[in-house]
């Protein structure tokens, strides 16, 4: 599983315009070390929970 965010930056101090749609995803991983591993961008193993 490859996940990849991209940022608007020029909508980080407004509020979403309308027919903007904003979802989230559940990842559940072992330890911190893994969890700083996503933050850097590396890959590690996670469970994808819907």
């Amino acid at each position: 599983m490859h996940l990849e965010a991209q940022l608007d930056s020029d909508k980080t101090e407004r509020k979403l315009d309308s027919g903007v749609e904003l979802t989230y995803s559940v990842l559940v991983v072992d330890s911190l070390a893994e969890v700083e591993q996503l933050a850097r961008g590396e890959t590690t193993h996670v469970l994808y929970r819907e």
